[in-house]
């Protein structure tokens, strides 16, 4: 079985998906289901999404904190070699209910004692379901992190999406090319200043506008550079 230490260099689990039926779903060119959503608040319709975006591999993100988790003939400390459940064949991914069930179970757990293992003493993470106070937003999850004084600071928002929601060709449009001898118009700055002209005042296309919009609303709102879907 899988440790927590062990779980933060594995993928997540791979769970079945159950096929949506034609009446509940449009069918993409390569025959994949595609669920369309909409801005579920009026503030993320009226949030300009972004106009552009970079490809970061998770593993550059990883390399920040590689240190800290032990592994291998390291000391891992007791909380960190607990056991992940193990993976139930009966789960299926047919909802965004069965999607944050899911993370609760090999996600949220792993992460959040992690964290626990890591926080200074005398401070604390909160892993909640709330907004910042005096906004419209309320997000999945918010990770804060509250000091010795009791001042929070957000750090991380978790969005939940449901399954056939989140496709690589709605977000590939708007990726920008960060070698420098690329296309001029495929560049950073060139997409940033001709996104203005295109529809949705983005690249970006499909359910990732919508997306991107409530993204870019909860960093505006909570002040967090990272924002993640979760499908």
């Amino acid at each position: 079985m899988t440790t927590i230490a062990e779980s933060f260099r594995q993928p997540l689990p791979s769970l079945n998906q159950r096929v949506l039926p034609p009446t509940t779903a449009n069918v993409m060119p390569n025959a994949r289901p595609y669920r369309h959503v909409q801005p579920s608040a009026h503030s993320t319709a009226i949030t300009d999404p972004p106009r552009a975006w970079e490809l970061d591999h998770p593993s550059t993100l990883f390399d920040l904190v590689r240190h800290l988790i032990p592994h291998g003939n390291q000391q891992v400390p007791r909380p960190l070699r607990n056991h992940l459940p193990t993976i139930e064949s009966s789960h299926v991914l047919c909802t965004e209910g069965d999607v944050v069930r899911a993370a609760v179970l090999y996600l949220l757990n792993p992460v959040n004692v992690a964290l626990e293992r890591l926080c200074p003493a005398g401070c604390r993470i909160d892993c909640i379901t709330d907004g910042p106070h005096g906004t419209s937003s309320r997000a999945d999850i918010v990770w804060r992190y509250r000091d010795t004084q009791s001042q929070t600071t957000s750090f991380a928002v978790l969005e939940f999406k449901n399954t056939y929601a989140i496709h690589w060709a709605d977000f590939e449009p708007g990726m920008a090319n960060l070698d420098p001898y690329a296309p001029v118009d495929q560049q950073p700055a060139s997409m940033v200043a001709n996104s203005y002209t295109a529809e949705d005042g983005t690249f970006l296309d499909g359910n990732a506008v919508v997306m991107a919009k409530q993204a870019q609303k909860y960093h505006n709102e909570t002040g967090c550079t990272d924002v993640a879907l979760f499908d």
